[in-house]
């Protein structure tokens, strides 16, 4: 299925964007805004809809739902090419790619960002990967409130993982219940991504709301008993023809260049930067897009990825907000009730928040509804 709005031109860089998720809308805005007319845009993603997923963690406690947006809207506003499919592999010497339904595209460059893939990390437990666990975790919240469930114990087995919004869950289910809600987690202080400041004020949250807090945890040699809630261990899925470690993640240059593999750039959660977050995958989207954008204007100059995570926090009725210079080890991190970007949105995007605000004010003015288009059927791979 493809839906072409506009004309494209032989004298037009022609630049693929694979993947729905925030990396490639993010990588697609910046590079409509930084090119225009000097590039023509065609994203080839899974699914015909974008779910802003961070939300999440709101559904089971009966908050904001899990908007929706449709990417052939996205890409009308982007002037852009839409396909619908699956990225299985790549050419590099022919320019060319094959999806998982056997349709061959062109390109003159490629932006990898396809996700990761969410998988069970501990059996037994439930796996929260996004919107399509929502139910599940208003179960866990209904049995707890019945009594079915003496205590609950939220599962933090891995690095590699979406880690945050396990930590919103827990006190989401701790202002929802009336059992024990304990956090096991692997990492030596809570949420350790976040630096010294926003790991200190986290742990001083988690204790004033009475939740028991264990780190350093080995989950191979003692794990908990009981665990009722865990975070997914991510993956990628292989696409041939494109270098990655064993675990399907591609490595990049400090300007999101595939080693390797000429004209084609890797961002967002499907490439090796350990830390998963969708801020840095629209950050990663910048500097790709930069990079790619001085290809046709010499005027652009590229800029290294610097990785400044902003995170969002839902801690009970809190929200606060955290920035911290992943490459600075020495950054504590600032932390703030108030809003230390603008737009104030879960996912820090310097193209795609604006435009989503818009869309969602233009919807909310349409309907005279807020929250926009809703759907729940979905996962955080992608972001």
């Amino acid at each position: 299925m493809t839906w072409t709005p506009r004309r494209t031109g032989p004298d037009r860089l022609h630049v693929l964007v694979a993947g729905g998720g925030v990396g490639a809308l993010e990588a697609a805005f910046a590079l409509r805004a930084l090119a225009g007319d000097l590039v023509s845009l065609e994203l080839l993603t899974p699914e015909p809809r974008f779910f802003y997923n961070p939300q999440a963690v709101f559904e089971p406690f009966g908050g904001i739902r899990v908007q929706s947006f449709e990417l052939a809207s996205l890409a009308s506003a982007l002037e852009a090419h839409l396909t619908l499919g699956r990225l299985a592999s790549v050419s590099p010497g022919a320019h060319v790619v094959r999806t998982n339904q056997g349709l061959t595209l062109p390109y003159d460059v490629l932006v990898v960002a396809c996700g990761a893939l969410p998988r069970p990390a501990l059996r037994g437990p439930v796996t929260f990967r996004g919107p399509a666990d929502s139910d599940r975790v208003a179960a866990i919240a209904r049995d707890a409130n019945r009594g079915d469930l003496p205590a609950i114990t939220i599962a933090i087995p891995t690095p590699r993982t979406w880690l945050l919004p396990l930590y919103e869950l827990a006190f989401g289910l701790r202002d929802a219940t009336r059992v024990r809600v304990t956090i096991a987690t692997v990492e030596p202080t809570p949420a350790a991504a976040l630096g010294q400041a926003g790991s200190a004020y986290l742990a001083e949250l988690i204790a004033r709301h009475a939740i028991e807090l264990r780190t350093d945890v080995d989950f191979e040699r003692h794990p908990p008993e009981d665990v009722t809630l865990a975070a997914p261990e991510l993956s990628a899925g292989r696409i041939y023809g494109i270098p990655a470690d064993e675990s399907g993640f591609i490595p990049t240059n400090c300007l999101g260049a595939v080693h390797g593999v000429p004209d084609v750039y890797a961002v967002g959660d499907i490439t090796s930067y350990a830390v998963k977050h969708g801020s840095l995958a629209a950050a990663q989207a910048d500097t790709a897009a930069g990079a790619i954008a001085a290809r046709v204007d010499d005027s652009i100059v590229p800029k290294p990825f610097k990785p400044i995570l902003h995170a969002r926090l839902a801690l009970g009725r809190e929200t606060v907000y955290v920035r911290r210079d992943l490459g600075d080890p020495g950054d504590p991190g600032t932390v703030s009730p108030e809003p230390l970007w603008h737009p104030a949105a879960k996912i820090f995007a310097r193209y795609l928040a604006p435009a989503l605000a818009e869309i969602s004010r233009a919807s909310a003015s349409d309907h005279g509804d807020a929250s926009g288009p809703r759907s729940t059927s979905s996962s955080y791979s992608g972001t």
